[in-house]
């Protein structure tokens, strides 16, 4: 297969992809999401399911809780589980519902 040149090949770079990327093929998700675009664009009124994105945006609220969480370090995955803290305050949340009932 023959490498597509661009024009930072003349500078002696070369930018073209591995073959196995070029045959990768976009998501049905995207694809999905692009025709939804495309549509909306053209004033066609839709409802997104595709890729789950929110239309609204993020509270100042939780944006903040989330800044504050990475200016604290919080910036690594959590075990599977949940953090321990998490665990407790779902535990707590779930007994007082079933002391209520």
């Amino acid at each position: 297969m023959e490498k597509k040149q661009s024009s930072t090949a003349t500078m002696g770079v070369d930018d073209s992809l591995s073959p196995r990327v070029d045959v990768v093929k976009p998501s049905r998700t995207v694809a999905i999401s692009d025709q939804a675009n495309a549509l909306v664009q053209a004033g066609v009124p839709v409802i997104r399911l595709a890729t789950g994105e929110p239309d609204f945006d993020t509270s100042a609220l939780i944006a903040e809780a989330g800044i504050n969480a990475i200016r604290e370090g919080h910036t690594r995955y959590t075990p599977n589980v949940g953090t321990l803290q998490l665990r407790q305050a779902i535990s707590h949340q779930n007994k007082e519902k079933i002391e209520i009932c």
